[in-house]
């Protein structure tokens, strides 16, 4: 009975599943994306060798936080602190791909 009605209304039955598989290829590309930012970030960290990693308490990304570089002195004097650095970031935008930043 249920194939028989699948059958019988195949256009909507093509728009289902074409509407299903849609979402299932969404989710399963913001997963990747987000396993890729994820990476990057974490390849950025292991990169300095970074055990700790400070930001500004109320920015919404460590990407659009700022310190003042008065705070690795004052992090230098600390006991088992053996090294600080600092660190730049930014954004870019390329003349040429200008939705690519």
């Amino acid at each position: 009975m249920v194939l028989k009605n699948l059958l019988r209304r195949k256009g909507r039955t093509a728009l289902t599943v074409l509407g299903i598989s849609v979402g299932v290829a969404a989710i399963i590309a913001l997963g990747a994306l987000a396993n890729g930012l994820e990476g990057g970030y974490g390849a950025v960290l292991k990169g300095s060798q970074a055990d700790l990693v400070l930001s500004q308490p109320d920015a919404m990304d460590i990407m659009y936080s700022s310190l003042d570089e008065s705070y690795e002195g004052e992090l230098a004097v600390i006991p088992g602190i053996e090294k600080t650095s600092s660190m730049i970031q930014g954004f870019l935008t390329a003349e040429d791909a200008p939705y690519f930043f």
